[in-house]
């Protein structure tokens, strides 16, 4: 899960890069509904790829990975004028959507396991 969240993170900030899909969630009341406010699905949806680079490795670095690269999000969040990547099937997202979809998205993963 901390690879996979690590992964998360670079891909926002172009770190990595991702093949752009045609989806319904480019389209903002589409995303708002189904990734903002319904609840996510469990077990339901297939993980793109692009959030499956990382293989797992020793436990200590795979954390400190996690947490470097959530702090270089955090700081892009906070620049007045941040450049995102585009998400794969999300497209161009504003700061406030990158920021809600990844607090979703750690959500999910913890309680996923109980934290």
């Amino acid at each position: 899960m901390l690879c996979h969240l690590a992964d998360s993170f670079r891909l926002a900030l172009g770190e990595s890069s991702a093949t752009p899909r045609p989806s319904p969630l480019r389209w903002l009341p589409m995303r708002l509904v189904f990734v903002h406010l319904l609840p996510w699905p469990k077990g339901k949806l297939p993980t793109m790829r692009e959030f499956q680079q990382t293989k797992p490795g020793e436990w200590d670095r795979d954390c400190q990975d996690w947490g470097s690269a959530l702090s270089r999000f955090v700081a892009r969040g906070r620049d007045p004028a941040p450049n995102w990547s585009p998400h794969p099937a999300f497209g161009p997202l504003p700061n406030w959507e990158w920021g809600r979809l990844t607090y979703r998205h750690i959500d999910h993963h913890l309680r996923q396991f109980g934290v």
